[in-house]
């Protein structure tokens, strides 16, 4: 640390921290958006279709998309936030 005083350092991390959350939570919510339309178009495709037999492989895209914005919000945010907190832990 340079000739900084420790409260100065901290709000400078704090604000980086801070940025990188706000957009990987912003990207994260670009997913959820994404992810609301494709599901919107696949119950109407589904309902348009109106056969069991024939949408029976669509109906796997629903578990695709909430286990994909569970794994986006795991490894985005809150990846991001441990991992500030675990490399500026050692700066203490």
């Amino acid at each position: 640390m340079s000739n900084q005083p420790a409260y100065l350092y901290w709000l400078i991390v704090g604000c980086e921290a801070a940025f990188w959350l706000q957009y990987d939570l912003a990207l994260w919510l670009r997913c959820i958006v994404a992810w609301v339309i494709a599901v919107a178009l696949l119950i109407a495709l589904i309902g348009y279709v109106d056969n069991e037999a024939i949408t029976k492989e669509l109906h796997l895209w629903f578990r695709i998309a909430f286990g994909s914005v569970f794994f986006w919000f795991v490894f985005g945010p809150v990846w991001s936030l441990l991992s500030f907190v675990a490399r500026y832990r050692n700066d203490a």
